[in-house]
């Protein structure tokens, strides 16, 4: 019991830590990286002028302005609940297919890097807003890892003669007195 209270107090500490000192400060970071994208995209809309299409800019612009704007918010259960609105939603899959598409035609090489990077944003956002969590997934699948491994000894006891299980079962005992 006293082992578990330890952990959850190194649990608390972490969460707090990370929480309150290195996930703003990550976010910070990924926060000004984002307004410089959106400085080059205005950069790029004022040198290519008519090349580069208002419809294109627009989107582009909104998408970068969505990411600042849910950046302390984008996490994995906001990834899976825009997929499930997506999958349920036919007039919102196609309205998000349209500007995939208009993004997709857009023959600026230095457009589709900003999106690239933008979207690495969101990703970078989604891991740190969910970081928090790595403390308590990680021993998770540690023992998710172990018990495929006590699952297979167990299968090697089921297995071992009677006269071993007598022997080892008394070595057990004499060891308790």
């Amino acid at each position: 019991m006293t082992i578990l209270l330890y952990a959850l107090i190194v649990f608390a500490a972490f969460h707090f830590i990370y929480e309150g000192i290195i996930a703003p400060s990550l976010r910070f970071n990924l926060r000004f990286k984002l307004f410089g994208l959106r400085d080059d995209l205005r950069r790029l809309k004022v040198v290519e002028g008519d090349e580069f299409s208002d419809e294109v800019f627009n989107v582009m612009q909104g998408v970068i302005n969505n990411t600042i704007t849910l950046l302390h918010r984008t996490n994995l259960d906001l990834i899976v609940r825009a997929e499930i609105d997506l999958q349920e939603n036919a007039a919102l899959r196609k309205r998000v297919q349209k500007r995939r598409e208009l993004l997709d035609a857009c023959p600026l090489e230095e457009v589709q890097r900003i999106r690239k990077e933008a979207g690495a944003a969101m990703f970078r956002a989604v891991v740190i807003n969910s970081g928090g969590w790595f403390v308590y997934i990680v021993p998770f699948f540690v023992l998710l890892g172990c018990a495929s491994r006590v699952q297979a000894f167990v299968k090697a006891a089921l297995t071992l003669p009677e006269y071993e299980v007598s022997r080892l079962t008394v070595a057990d005992e004499l060891v308790a007195v």
